[in-house]
C-alpha cells in the first residue's frame, strides 16, 4: 500500500467535523481509534477517507488494504492535533452519515425511545447497552444529542455500526405504535423487581436530570421505577437503562 499524504486542507476537513455545523454541511462524521475503525470497515456504512500514521498503516496493511476508499498518512503529532481523542496515535476514519429514516417496531421487537438525552456519553452508552442487549432500534426526541457527535461515537465503541437510529417527536410515534411502550419513572409506585414487563414493545428513558416529559406520561402503558436501597435520589440515565434493559430482556425464571 503505497503512503499519500494527508494535505493541510484535508488536516482542516478532518478537524471541521468536530461541529455539527459541518457535520450537517458535509453529511460526514469522525470514527476515530483502532477498534471503532475496524467496526466500521465491516459495517454498511460508506468510508470517505482513513487516516493512519506511517507506523500503524504498515502493521495494518491486512486490515487496510484492499478497499476503495483512499488511505493518507499523517505524523502522530498531526494525526492528535486533527483528532477530538486525548491520545489518538494510531488511525481515524470519515464516514458519509445515513439519512434519517423511519423505522417501525414490529411484534416481537424491542426498541428504546430516548426523550431530550442531551449527554454525549450518555447517548454513545445507550447504543452500546442497546447493542449488548440486541436491541437494534432507537427512537430519539428531536432534541436528543447528534448521534454523529464524536464523543457519542466514541462512547459507543463500534456499536453504532449495529443500531439503527432515528429521530423524530416522541409523542405521535408512541401515539401512532401498536408495540406495548414502558417508561422509565422515577416517581412509579410499581417497581421493577415486582412488576412484569411486556416481552417486547419500546422502553422509553428520559432526559438526565428532568426525566420522561409529563405530555409523554399517557402513553406509557406500563411505568416502573429503580427501587433505591440508599439515600441518591437519581440515578445517571445510561445506568438506569441498563439496569431496565437486564430485567426487560433477562427476566428472572
Amino acid at each position: 500500500m503505497s503512503p499519500t499524504p494527508l494535505t493541510r486542507a484535508q488536516a482542516r476537513y478532518v478537524r471541521q467535523l468536530k461541529t455539527k455545523k459541518y457535520r450537517l454541511q458535509e453529511q460526514a462524521f469522525l470514527i476515530e481509534g483502532k477498534k471503532s475503525v475496524h467496526d466500521l470497515l465491516t459495517s454498511h456504512y460508506k468510508i470517505k477517507m482513513v487516516v493512519t500514521t506511517p507506523d500503524f498503516l504498515q502493521a495494518e496493511q491486512a486490515m487496510l488494504s484492499g478497499h476503495p476508499f483512499p488511505t493518507f498518512t499523517a505524523g502522530p503529532e498531526l494525526l492528535a492535533q486533527i483528532s477530538s481523542l486525548k491520545k489518538n496515535h494510531q488511525v481515524l476514519a470519515v464516514a458519509a452519515t445515513q439519512p434519517n429514516k423511519p423505522l417501525t417496531i414490529k411484534p416481537g421487537e424491542r426498541a428504546l425511545a430516548l426523550d431530550t438525552l442531551q449527554d454525549p456519553g450518555n447517548l454513545g452508552t445507550m447504543i452500546r447497552i442497546a447493542d449488548w442487549y440486541g436491541i437494534k432500534k432507537l427512537i430519539c426526541s428531536p432534541t436528543t444529542v447528534d448521534r454523529y457527535n464524536t464523543k457519542v461515537i466514541q462512547a459507543s465503541m463500534g456499536s453504532f455500526t449495529q443500531v439503527q437510529t432515528y429521530y423524530t417527536p416522541l409523542a405521535p410515534f408512541l401515539e401512532a405504535t401498536n408495540a406495548p411502550v414502558i417508561g422509565g419513572v422515577v416517581q412509579s409506585k410499581h417497581y421493577l423487581h415486582t412488576t412484569k414487563l411486556p416481552p417486547d414493545g419500546i422502553l422509553v428513558i428520559g432526559n438526565e436530570s428532568q426525566g420522561i416529559d409529563p405530555s409523554l406520561r399517557p402513553l406509557l402503558n406500563v411505568q416502573v421505577a429503580i427501587q433505591p436501597h440508599g439515600k441518591v435520589d437519581s440515578l445517571n440515565a445510561a445506568i438506569a437503562a441498563a439496569i431496565l434493559c437486564e430485567n426487560w430482556c433477562s427476566p428472572v425464571l
